[in-house]
């Protein structure tokens, strides 16, 4: 039980601190704003991805999160 609460404040940490990716990810993908849709849609799709992953502190927070909801529901 205490899993399943520790991974829920995890959760929300991560619900919170997730502005401050996207503030990152606007400035990193000011430069493609001149470019055409079909690679702007790519870029900003590889990027949304690649925003959750596990080599930022978001994508780790949420993970284990998840991993101890899922765990602790089992």
């Amino acid at each position: 039980m205490l899993g399943l609460f520790i991974g829920i404040f995890l959760i929300i940490i991560g619900f919170f601190i997730i502005p401050i990716g996207f503030a990152q990810l606007k400035d990193e993908l000011g430069d493609y704003s001149n470019k055409p849709l079909y690679k702007r849609i790519f870029v900003y799709t590889i990027e949304i991805l690649g925003f959750l992953n596990l080599s930022n502190f978001i994508g780790w927070l949420m993970g284990i999160g998840f991993l101890l909801v899922q765990v602790s529901i089992l």
